[in-house]
């Protein structure tokens, strides 16, 4: 031994090797999970498949006692949603939903992305306290972030604090810019899917997502034998308001009229924009056709009250074809024909009214076409004579 050295530096040198070998490995361990962040991310575009892998991880690492994911719900700024991991149960949680002033905790983390909360701390966020009495004494909470704005909040909760929580390569931070990565990905998967499945204006399942579903249906149907029904509405005098009051005062009109619709229909029916001031209703599971008929009469009813458009009256009503399920067909397309058909033999009834489909409505609107095409031909090859 050099006798410059006492046994208390090499004391302080072989403390301070293990320490490091000690933070190579966890920083290592922290690489390795992050590479598998990354490889789910190449297999998987679903969020809860890849929380589920990713939060035991974390919490493996960091051996703490619960680690979640708090994502806000920007279509309601006061809840989130919770994924949970809990080390006391090794497992993860059914996702809850929490109540949260979104925007206070949003504008708190914009400006500090990374920090430790207690029990103590008269700002505790009151989601915490269901980790509290798992056990956890301490929170280390970092922002998630996307287009420079939060989007949720890590948490990683601790029985006992580390004895360093300013040590470097901790990890916790890493984490969190890789789960931005994640929700940013299925932030934009989402958007993709709402533009491709959804109503811009109204929010409803448009015509593609509308046939999608109501095909699964038809296929339960066809096989438990019950009975549904399939509405076709078209708003009789909405034409009228986008004339005199302009478009913007139409857009607002179909929101209206998506609302009143809604407050006639069960959990189980599903309502679909179809395009322009038609939409659609699928009715399953009925215990008779009256049942049809009474949703489709509370339609018209809530229908019928005028809407005022600045600062005027406007009547708009609707006239609605109804199919049977499956008498009438066992197809979407089938069922979206004929209630088609019986939705204008309601308008030429006189309108604000509901019509269900019958056989002869077929053959007169076939009668009817080849009529119009043979008056639109002698026209053409001027066959009439006066």
């Amino acid at each position: 031994m050099d006798p410059h050295h006492t046994r208390d530096d090499v004391d302080i040198l072989e403390r301070r090797v293990t320490k490091l070998s000690v933070s190579l490995d966890h920083q290592r361990s922290v690489i390795e999970a992050l590479s598998e962040v990354d490889r789910l991310l190449l297999q998987s575009s679903e969020l809860e498949p890849i929380l589920g892998i990713v939060l035991p991880s974390i919490a493996t690492i960091l051996r703490c006692s619960s680690v979640s994911v708090f994502l806000f719900d920007f279509d309601s700024l006061k809840h989130a949603r919770a994924h949970d991991f809990y080390t006391n149960g090794s497992e993860t949680r059914p996702v809850r939903r929490i109540e949260v002033d979104v925007r206070r905790v949003t504008d708190l983390w914009q400006q500090t992305s990374c920090r430790w909360v207690t029990p103590d701390d008269r700002g505790m966020a009151p989601f915490l306290t269901p980790l509290v009495e798992l056990g956890a004494m301490s929170f280390q909470l970092c922002s998630l972030h996307h287009d420079q704005r939060v989007t949720g909040l890590l948490c990683v909760g601790y029985a006992q604090p580390p004895e360093d929580p300013a040590a470097p390569g901790t990890g916790v931070t890493e984490f969190a810019d890789r789960l931005s990565v994640v929700l940013a990905n299925h932030e934009r998967l989402e958007q993709l899917h709402r533009e491709a499945n959804f109503d811009a204006l109204t929010h409803l399942p448009n015509r593609r997502l509308f046939h999608d579903r109501i095909e699964r249906e038809l296929t339960r149907i066809l096989k438990t034998l019950e009975q549904g029904a399939l509405l076709y509405i078209d708003l009789d005098h909405f034409k009228r308001i986008n004339d005199t009051e302009g478009h913007n005062a139409g857009d607002t009109v179909l929101r209206l009229v998506t609302r009143r619709i809604n407050h006639c229909l069960r959990d189980t029916d599903t309502l679909a924009r179809l395009g322009g001031d038609e939409f659609a209703v699928f009715l399953p599971r009925l215990p008779d056709m009256d049942t049809a008929r009474h949703i489709a009469e509370c339609i018209l009813e809530c229908l019928r009250r005028p809407v005022t458009i600045g600062g005027r009256e406007y009547q708009i009503g609707a006239s609605i074809g109804v199919t049977q399920v499956p008498a009438d067909g066992d197809s979407i397309e089938t069922l979206l024909k004929r209630s088609d058909i019986a939705m204008y033999r309601a308008k030429e009834s006189g309108r604000g009214r509901a019509s269900f489909y019958a056989a002869e409505m077929q053959d007169r609107m076939t009668k009817r076409t080849v009529l119009e095409a043979a008056v639109h031909r002698a026209v053409q090859h001027q066959e009439f004579d006066v």
